[in-house]
């Protein structure tokens, strides 16, 4: 039997010739995304120096962060976390996507979803840019192992097929 597109994607990320569901690898990201969410970024900045002694990302260009969330900025708090946001984009190298739309839509247009990449990011949103033949998977507080150490554990996903028959109603969409 074949595999699927999913298969195929995390086997050249893993730099393996093969995987199959149920599979544990570490995979590297094509692309690492995240946002301005307090508990998030903001956290993996502090914990990427103090406790892994981690001062810069290798490979920034693999990484984008956006500023779409908290915009504009509501609270001392929020903007103290933007601030935070940009300088640990410019020490890094990592470019900074702020008031350009919702990250997971300026993601395809700047062009982290290319088809068969392999794109993590803490939503799960981020499976959106599967529209266009990435593989994108949100781990929540586990894309931190992807700023510290470039690649993320993960277990091979099951895929299920679903056929959809007949025509949507009148006010039925997508999400």
């Amino acid at each position: 039997m074949g595999h699927t597109i999913t298969e195929k994607i995390l086997a050249r990320a893993a730099g393996l010739p093969s995987v199959r569901a149920g599979d544990e690898i570490m995979a590297k990201p094509d692309f690492v995304l995240a946002y301005d969410f307090p508990g998030y970024t903001d956290v993996y900045f502090k914990q990427m120096k103090e406790e892994f002694g981690i001062e810069k990302v290798a490979e920034p260009e693999r990484y984008g962060i956006f500023i779409d969330h908290m915009v504009p900025v509501a609270t001392p708090k929020e903007e103290e976390l933007h601030e935070g946001t940009r300088k640990w984009c410019a020490e890094n190298g990592v470019e900074l996507f702020e008031r350009r739309g919702i990250g997971h839509q300026v993601a395809a247009e700047v062009g982290f979803a290319t088809p068969g990449a392999f794109v993590v990011h803490f939503d799960g949103h981020i499976s959106q840019l599967g529209t266009y033949g990435t593989l994108g998977i949100g781990m929540r507080r586990n894309v931190l192992e992807a700023f510290v150490r470039e690649k993320v554990s993960i277990k091979v996903p099951e895929t299920v097929r679903v056929n959809l028959t007949g025509t949507l109603r009148p006010g039925v969409m997508a999400r």
